[in-house]
């Protein structure tokens, strides 16, 4: 069906956008002499990948510049930056599963993403100094003593990262191969770099966190999922089966994202094509490949937890007698897990299904959550959605909300293809308003790489008008992405502190949660100035995981809660907007005692150093004193 003259692309016979690009003569010519080269491919016929290599030596080659741009900065802020509060225990789970071949340490992620942080390392040299995983401390401890290794910390936890690194590339490719095949040429290259632009993933790209191996994975696994829709291939089926097996074992939120969001795409096909094959030998036929599929991802899963298999009692220490309620579990779950446990039955991957249960009983035990000043249990149905607003740069909206125009016209006309990414962004922000652990953007990362898609498409159309508006319409375009460059590759800018201009001088009212504002990264930025003034003793209440013995700072102690007290004092943004100090939650309000001071030096984005006078040799006094409460902080 062909598109209508009023969207602001030309269309190739083969109903494919066509950009500004394609349009050059003499590429034109050159591109048709390479074009033969591509069929010697299996996999770019496989995937139907072939007409996409055409006419793509320009676009490759600006997206290949912004990331020989932007890999080197974030290079940079890897190798200086100190760990992020959930770095030691993923390098932990991950060394164990390489050096001991067991998954117990920490079984509440997948082990996929954790082995590329570790493998570095391992290849590397560094190992736990322990003889077998059962002699490991607690995984904070276990991680740490990695990352304290020979007296290397900054290269160790620099060799973690770069296996996200990698996986941040792989991103990029994927969405500049589905936008291109989609919207054309110069949505692409907008969509790459507004992708290697966006705060928010580029802070998990420079940590050695699970959540953008994640994303990629699922991202990779839609757009195969889009290429098996229109024509479900034998080759398609494996490359969908096994991307979707890796993105489970990359983090569990796939099993829900994945599924659900493909299962909205599909419906918006069936609706819109208004058919389905006809052809009971065509349905019997990709009816067998799903179950083929479904085996095989199965068989991915397993795999990555190394084909383990064990009774309950034997590997989970889980006896009748001490069997636990699964309250939490819905009841028919809940049903089988006691059949389970009373029958000790023998199960495949035992720390799969104790990871799944833990993510589980963690989202419907409503963790305590921080938004817009408050406090609340089990947090707010929107707040991913106030969290993307003003986190998101407000050139990236403006380009997102252009680009659903181009969707919206698409649709309309029947092209199915171009409205998936949009689709599976609200699936998602849809099912964010039903979760009750509101830990921070890293757990709904997916929605963003969909969005550059759209962001993209929305540059593009800008670029591409042809009415009177052009000029100025192009003028737009370079002013929003210039304007979103700056605000990510500014000297200083810290990704993991990055609000927009929405947000207002102070964005620790509206959320400090999940590394979207404080992880710790500026420990080292304390030490450094600490020095400098030459402080002696320093009293601390700061969010991280760091040994703070090893980091620099001089003598210190934690600060206690409700307990005023003169000297130099270092407190983090996540420690007094949440009262989250190292490994222990104290009371909202613990710290309040110091707003009738002023700090006498703002360390990096998060730390604020004060010196507090005594007043007639005395401390000072506690303004407001509820009752004190101490927990342990569980925020992965």
């Amino acid at each position: 069906m062909s598109l209508p003259d009023k969207i602001p692309y030309d269309i190739h016979k083969s109903g494919r956008s066509v950009g500004l690009l394609e349009s050059h003569s003499i590429y034109s010519r050159t591109v048709d002499r390479l074009a033969p080269a591509t069929k010697r491919f299996w996999w770019t016929r496989a995937l139907g990948l072939r007409n996409l290599v055409r006419n793509q030596i320009y676009c490759y080659t600006l997206a290949t510049a912004i990331l020989l741009i932007v890999f080197p900065r974030i290079v940079a802020v890897d190798r200086s930056r100190p760990q992020g509060f959930d770095e030691p225990a993923h390098i932990a789970a991950g060394m164990e599963w390489l050096q001991f071949h067991t998954y117990h340490l920490d079984p509440l992620h997948p082990p996929l993403a954790r082995i590329a942080i570790s493998a570095p390392l391992y290849f590397a040299g560094v190992r736990f100094r322990e003889t077998d995983s059962k002699s490991l401390p607690q995984f904070w401890d276990a991680g740490n003593s990695i990352l304290y290794q020979n007296n290397s910390y900054l290269h160790n936890l620099f060799l973690a990262r770069i296996g996200v690194l990698v996986f941040f590339a792989v991103l990029t490719a994927v969405l500049f191969i589905w936008t291109k095949r989609i919207f054309g040429d110069f949505a692409a290259f907008a969509c790459v770099l507004l992708t290697a632009t966006l705060p928010v993933l580029l802070s998990f790209a420079s940590l050695a966190y699970t959540d953008l191996p994640a994303t990629c994975l699922q991202v990779a696994c839609l757009f195969i999922f889009t290429l098996w829709l229109e024509k479900p291939s034998a080759e398609r089926s494996i490359a969908l089966a096994l991307l979707f097996g890796l993105a489970i074992l990359s983090k569990f939120t796939s099993v829900l994202y994945i599924p659900v969001a493909a299962a909205t795409i599909f419906l918006a096909r069936h609706l819109l094509r208004n058919k389905v094959a006809r052809e009971s030998g065509t349905r019997s036929k990709v009816f067998t490949r799903s179950l083929l599929m479904a085996l095989l991802s199965i068989l991915v899963i397993w795999g990555g937890y190394r084909f383990s298999s064990g009774h309950i009692d034997e590997v989970l220490g889980i006896s009748p007698a001490e069997a636990p309620s699964f309250q939490h579990f819905p009841t028919p779950v809940r049903s089988i897990a006691r059949a389970a446990v009373n029958s000790d039955w023998a199960v495949p991957a035992p720390s799969f299904w104790v990871g799944l249960g833990q993510a589980w009983v963690m989202n419907k035990s409503a963790p305590d959550a921080y938004l817009l000043g408050k406090h609340k249990s089990g947090g707010w149905w929107y707040f991913f959605l106030v969290e993307s607003l003003f986190k998101t740069p407000i050139p990236f909206l403006i380009l997102a909300m252009i680009g659903l125009r181009s969707v919206f016209l698409r649709f309309k006309v029947g092209d199915w293809e171009s409205v998936g990414p949009a689709i599976g962004a609200a699936t998602i922000l849809i099912l964010t308003t039903m979760v009750s652990t509101n830990y921070g953007l890293r757990h709904v990362l997916l929605v963003f790489p969909l969005l550059a898609i759209i962001a993209g498409a929305g540059a593009a159309r800008l670029w591409n008008n042809q009415s009177r508006w052009r000029d100025p319409a192009r003028v737009a375009v370079v002013v929003l992405i210039a304007w979103q460059c700056f605000s990510a590759l500014r000297p200083g800018a810290d990704w993991i502190a990055y609000f927009n201009e929405l947000a207002g001088r102070d964005p620790t009212r509206i959320a400090v949660s999940g590394c979207d504002f404080d992880c710790g990264q500026d420990v080292l930025k304390l030490a450094r100035e600490l020095r400098r003034l030459n402080v002696g003793h320093l009293s601390v209440a700061v969010w991280t995981s760091s040994d703070l013995s090893r980091m620099g700072l001089p003598e210190f102690d934690v600060l206690e809660q409700f307990h005023p007290q003169p000297g130099w004092i270092a407190v983090s943004a996540r420690s007094t907007r949440e009262g989250d100090v190292l490994h222990t939650s104290y009371a909202p309000g613990a710290l309040s005692w110091l707003n009738q001071f002023q700090p006498v030096a703002r360390i990096g984005s998060t730390i604020a150093l004060y010196n507090i006078p005594s007043i007639n040799g005395n401390a000072p006094k506690l303004i407001d004193n509820p009752k004190p409460t101490i927990a342990v902080v569980s925020t992965r």
